[in-house]
């Protein structure tokens, strides 16, 4: 199943899934640098590399909604408001 997925994707935004929480590290021509993890906030998480087109049709077939922006005030300011 193939889905569209509009939103551009960039480096700092984080998506939020059902699932867990995904922060976009660096965003490539083709692969991207994430971390995902069940809470917004958590610190040891290991950072993942994966196909930014893997990424979008993930995105999108699970629904996300962007939490924050791709500037690093609007990360810290999703983080705020989950304390």
């Amino acid at each position: 199943m193939t889905t569209t997925f509009n939103r551009e994707l960039a480096t700092g935004q984080v998506w939020k899934t059902r699932a867990a929480d995904i922060e976009i590290l660096r965003l490539g021509k083709r692969l991207i640098h994430y971390r995902i993890t069940n809470q917004l906030g958590h610190k040891r998480v290991s950072a993942q590399i994966s196909g930014a087109d893997a990424m979008a049709n993930y995105l999108g077939a699970n629904a996300a909604r962007l939490v924050a922006n791709s500037r690093r005030g609007d990360h810290q300011a999703a983080l705020m408001r989950r304390i």
